[in-house]
C-alpha cells in the first residue's frame, strides 16, 4: 500500500483524483469544512477498496453560487460552501457516493480540554445538506 502525504507530485490533489479507471464506482470528497484535512486518509481508504476518488474543485464563483442556490436554511458561509461542493459532485460529476462524515468532537494538539466540539451546524451539516440536495433519491448517500 502506497502512503500518501503532502500534495501529489504535480502539486495538486485534483489532478491525482481525476485519473479514473473504467468500471469502478466513483466516490466524491467535498473540499469543504474539515473533510479536506482528512483527504489523504480518505483517498487511500477508498482507493484500497477499489473506488475511483474525485475531489471537488477549489471554491470559485460557481461553487459559491451553487451553495447559495441550494442552502435552504440560514447558516454560516462554510456550511453554504459545503452545499455547493456536494451539489457539484452530485449534479456535475454524478458521483456514486459522497464521503462526508459527521464530526462531533476532535482533539486538537494544543488544546487543554479532553474534547473540542464543533458547532451544531458542522456536526449536522452532512445530514442537512444530503436532505436538501435529495441525495438519497439520487443514490449518492447511504
Amino acid at each position: 500500500m502506497r502512503r500518501i502525504t503532502g500534495r501529489a507530485r504535480n502539486g495538486s490533489w485534483q489532478a491525482m483524483t481525476e485519473r479514473c479507471c473504467r468500471g469502478k464506482r466513483l466516490s466524491g470528497i467535498p473540499r469543504a469544512l474539515m473533510i479536506y484535512k482528512f483527504f489523504p486518509m480518505a483517498y487511500q481508504y477508498f482507493k484500497t477498496l477499489g473506488f475511483n476518488v474525485l475531489l471537488s474543485p477549489e471554491t470559485d464563483d460557481k461553487i459559491i453560487a451553487l451553495g447559495q442556490e441550494m442552502a435552504a436554511e440560514e447558516t454560516c458561509y462554510p456550511v453554504k460552501l459545503l452545499h455547493g461542493h456536494m451539489e457539484w459532485l452530485a449534479r456535475k460529476k454524478k458521483v456514486d457516493y459522497i464521503f462526508i462524515p459527521c464530526i462531533h468532537t476532535i482533539r486538537h494538539e494544543t488544546s487543554g480540554v479532553a474534547h473540542n466540539y464543533g458547532c451544531v451546524y458542522m456536526q449536522t451539516a452532512p445530514r442537512i445538506v444530503a436532505s436538501v440536495l435529495g441525495l438519497s433519491e439520487r443514490a449518492a448517500w447511504s
